[in-house]
């Protein structure tokens, strides 16, 4: 896979829950394949994610609000130290 990169504007992700006892349960993420941007020919299926709650509390904190703007600020950031030195 290399420098592959993968990704889709459409990609579909199925979530569920998955019960392996009265108290242990899990959210499952189930992406489905994906195209490679740069070669229709190539695809790629992840395998399904299997989080316990923890997890899940981690995922919803780096994908909230406040997290995305933090990420957008450090990118910008780096850009801008990247084309001074261009």
């Amino acid at each position: 896979m290399g420098n592959t990169q993968y990704g889709e504007e459409n990609s579909r992700i199925v979530c569920r829950f998955f019960s392996q006892s009265p108290t242990k349960h899990q959210l499952v993420l189930d992406i489905k394949e994906i195209q490679s941007f740069k070669n229709q020919f190539m695809s790629h299926d992840p395998s399904a994610l299997y989080l316990w709650r923890d997890e899940v509390m981690e995922l919803k904190k780096a994908i909230s609000d406040s997290a995305l703007q933090h990420y957008r600020k450090e990118y910008k950031e780096k850009k801008n130290i990247e084309d001074e030195f261009k």
